[in-house]
């Protein structure tokens, strides 16, 4: 269980939970184990609920109908940040945990911006805004890897992978 799964994404680790046998070289041909499949439920439940959380701070501003000079930016970087990571996933055809637990993210940040529109003392459209442009500009520049991730979809994996990583930095980052 534990050891197939440590052992077959940590080769490096072998040496710790000695050498690779044949039942897990076997056990990782057959597929993924229990343990894996725990882990990817666990792995989507974790992003899903810390995606979701923008959706107490726009509860709250909808409810207090203000916005408690609260910024947009991390809701946007939020939102962004599960697109792109949704994008990958699309391209990878990677639905559980990844595209399961982005879309949250989306959704959730949207809503925040959203509320952060409606009650904002001077609105302006510009996070909003700003967060539709760079979604559609990512959509577009992936659209044809999405589709065809076996052809234009391995020359895009890379980039777009380095990209997401990039973004989730800037979104921890962002309520500083």
């Amino acid at each position: 269980g534990f050891q197939v799964c440590v052992v077959g994404f940590f080769p490096p680790l072998r040496r710790f939970f000695g050498s690779s046998s044949e039942k897990t070289r076997n056990t990782m041909a057959n597929g993924p184990s229990a343990a894996l499949s725990v882990l990817k439920v666990a792995a989507t439940l974790a992003a899903g609920f810390m995606n979701a959380t923008p959706l107490t701070a726009a509860a709250t501003m909808v409810r207090t109908q203000s916005t408690a000079n609260v910024s947009p930016i991390p809701f946007a970087m939020v939102a962004f940040n599960g697109a792109v990571w949704s994008i990958y996933g699309v391209v990878i055809r990677n639905w559980v945990p990844l595209v399961a637990a982005n879309v949250i993210g989306v959704v959730a940040g949207v809503a925040a911006l959203v509320a952060h529109q409606m009650h904002a003392p001077q609105s302006t459209s510009t996070p909003l805004f700003a967060y539709v442009v760079a979604v559609l500009f990512v959509v577009g520049c992936t659209r044809d890897a999405m589709l065809d991730p076996a052809g234009l979809g391995a020359a895009v994996r890379g980039p777009l992978g380095a990209f997401s990583v990039g973004v989730t930095v800037c979104m921890f980052a962002s309520p500083l």
